[in-house]
């Protein structure tokens, strides 16, 4: 149950934040109507825009509630980008509400903050496919290496691996040179929570490097290291 209800959780995130940029260009494109010589269409674009408007700043609200709990697996930048963006829509929206006594400053300030929306969205989009490329790099760069356990001393290791997006931390019991336990006491993951698995056949087949999660591959491959590097301490 736990595992669906994660993958469920992490697709959500993901479409939340597709959404938003969905709608932003829904609530931009409130220029068209500039374009539209019958003001029927535009009375109709400008109620369109208002609800998108208030719209796009409850989503946000919302997508930040819920991508929260990945903050220790992103790119810091990236939260601070979405509550500037989150501030940034709340001015859009008082500048409406309080644009009788701005007059005609109102509609500068409207665009000059739409502005700034587009290139904090930008930014926040070009960190994450630069954070998710760096950490695709890291995964593909870990080579798991069995440790001879007759060099191992009794004992408890414990050792860690930060992926990025995945980090794995785990606790090593080891008695008579053989793997007695093997314990996860962290796993940040995306949709690997199946790899967790992995640790029972590392005590099954005494060794660090078994056969990965073929869907869990990723932190299949961090629990493994993390495992590495707590026996080689």
């Amino acid at each position: 149950m736990y595992e669906r209800n994660t993958k469920s959780t992490n697709g959500f995130r993901q479409r939340t934040g597709i959404i938003l940029a969905i709608i932003y260009l829904l609530v931009v494109s409130k220029f068209i109507s500039k374009k539209i010589s019958k003001e029927k269409f535009k009375k109709v674009f400008a109620i369109i825009h208002k609800i998108l408007g208030i719209t796009l700043i409850v989503f946000s609200i919302f997508h930040m509630i819920l991508v929260w709990p990945l903050m220790e697996q992103r790119p810091f930048s990236m939260f601070i980008l979405g509550f500037i963006m989150i501030f940034l829509g709340l001015i859009e929206w008082f500048s409406y509400i309080f644009r009788k006594k701005l007059k005609k400053n109102w509609i500068v300030i409207h665009r000059v903050v739409a502005a700034m929306l587009l290139i904090c969205i930008l930014t926040h989009v070009i960190i994450g496919i630069t954070s998710m490329n760096t950490y695709l790099m890291r995964i593909q760069d870990i080579q798991v290496e069995n440790v001879d356990l007759s060099n191992v001393k009794p004992g408890v290791y414990i050792g860690d691996y930060d992926a990025g997006y995945i980090y794995a931390k785990v606790k090593v019991t080891v008695k008579d040179n053989k793997i007695v336990s093997v314990d996860l006491l962290e796993h940040r993951n995306e949709r690997g929570i199946k790899a967790e698995v992995i640790t029972e056949d590392m005590v099954k087949y005494q060794k660090v490097k078994v056969d990965a999660v073929t869907t869990a591959t990723n932190s299949s491959k961090v629990i493994m290291k993390a495992v590495e590097n707590a026996l080689e301490e």
